[in-house]
């Protein structure tokens, strides 16, 4: 018998597992009420069904939580109650990016209201339409290999021999990497255009580095419209810095891209210079 999924919201990465699944025969439930547009339609696309209330989204056997790391604990928070009354209590996996500290947060309160709980990560870009593969969830826990069952149809799983908050480690320490080189090659890219180098550096960069300057080309402009994202995702791995004094790395990375989501919605002064850069070939 196929399981039946919830995934609560039906953002891009949500959908994009959803669809993996339905296309495989797996019904996926969703909440719609309240969402936006964008969010019904990617939902209809993805094949995913409407569940009325919290009651009905958990009559189901697994709960992929796909959200903005800053909604996670809040929303766990919200279903935590229902589990109690839910007559299959699914399998809560939480699959974002968020730091080890607030996994073993929310696992708590899952646990506490009678829930079972998997740590969980993605690492990779949302499939697109019609094609095979997908990013990797990792997860991590005693009840981990549980969701082995969701690669029979169309996930990709990757199951940690680790304890509650290893999955969400990685996720930080490679999404920490991956971001954090963006933020950096970002600020230096405005430093450059505020004291004059800015030619002189992306004429450098392509003779003597030209992977970093192709890595960079495909990952600075792909940032503009996820900054307002990245912000609450950096600072959960500013989080598991703890107060090491390299917490500040991230703490500045967090700014930056706050700063450039604020650009992006207005003048994009700092955008437009960032764009530049990389049309200079």
């Amino acid at each position: 018998m196929k399981p039946i999924v919830a995934i609560p919201s039906a953002g891009e990465m949500g959908a994009a597992l959803a669809a993996q699944l339905t296309a495989r025969g797996v019904k996926v439930l969703t909440m719609l009420e309240g969402r936006s547009e964008a969010n019904r339609r990617r939902a209809e696309l993805a094949g995913m069904t409407s569940a009325k209330d919290d009651d009905q989204l958990l009559d189901a056997d697994f709960l992929l939580s796909v959200l903005p790391p800053a909604h996670a604990a809040g929303f766990a928070r919200r279903i935590a109650p229902a589990l109690i009354r839910a007559p299959r209590r699914p399998l809560y996996v939480d699959c974002n990016a968020i730091s080890p500290d607030t996994a073993l947060g929310i696992a708590k309160n899952i646990e506490e209201n009678g829930g079972s709980f998997v740590d969980a990560s993605i690492i990779g870009f949302p499939a697109k339409p019609g094609a095979t593969g997908g990013p990797k969830i990792f997860a991590s826990g005693p009840l981990a290999p549980s969701l082995q069952v969701l690669g029979e149809y169309g996930l990709e799983i990757r199951v940690l021999d680790a304890p509650v908050g290893a999955a969400s480690s990685l996720k930080m320490c490679y999404g920490g990497l991956t971001k954090g080189l963006v933020a950096l090659g970002s600020a230096l890219i405005l430093a450059a255009q505020r004291t004059g180098s800015m030619d002189a550096l992306n004429s450098e960069l392509q003779a003597t580095q030209p992977h970093l300057f192709a890595w960079l080309q495909r990952m600075v402009p792909d940032m503009f419209r996820k900054s307002h994202r990245w912000v609450a995702e950096v600072d959960e791995v500013e989080s598991l810095m703890g107060d090491r004094p390299e917490h500040e790395i991230f703490a500045g990375a967090s700014a930056l891209f706050e700063r450039l989501a604020a650009d992006e919605r207005g003048d994009q002064t700092e955008i437009d210079v960032l764009a530049a850069f990389f049309t200079r070939v």
